[in-house]
């Protein structure tokens, strides 16, 4: 394998109430190295999401990381704020969601919710934010972009 793009060491995640911890990940390890495919695989209810959202650290608030690391193209996220987080996900690591139909917002446009993404994680304007919104709709092989878009 070659360098972990992705390593995971002793990670944990946990829900905690007044009375206990209940443990939802525990301790796994596993790395992934440049173009290498991993594949994720278990029973329904085994912990898929919940450790994708935990790497993502996409968690509700009464769950909570509770030990080991996580380390991204050699930095540690386990401990990142929350805006040095937001600078990570969408530009430099992104998850897809297992759920389609909860992927996208029914009351905005595919367009608004593109370039709202490419603004803030591509740094680009308005403009040229629409432009890369059409061109990715024209690249997965919509016809007419712009109404698509729109």
């Amino acid at each position: 394998m070659s360098e972990a793009v992705l390593e995971v060491k002793s990670f944990r995640t946990v829900v905690k109430d007044k009375h206990r911890e209940l443990i939802l990940v525990d301790s796994i390890d596993f790395a992934i190295g440049t173009k290498e495919v991993v594949a994720l695989v278990g029973e329904s209810g085994s912990g898929k999401s919940m450790t994708s959202l935990s790497i993502m650290q996409l968690l509700p608030r009464s769950v909570a990381i509770a030990g080991g690391e996580v380390r991204f193209c050699g930095t540690n996220l386990v401990g990142l704020n929350k805006r040095q987080m937001a600078r990570v996900r969408g530009r430099r690591m992104s998850m897809i969601f297992q759920e389609p139909m909860t992927s996208l917002n029914p009351v905005l446009t595919v367009g608004t919710q593109l370039t709202e993404a490419i603004v803030r994680h591509l740094g680009a304007s308005k403009m040229e934010a629409v432009a890369v919104a059409e061109d990715w709709i024209r690249r997965v092989g919509f016809p007419e972009p712009a109404r698509i878009r729109n």
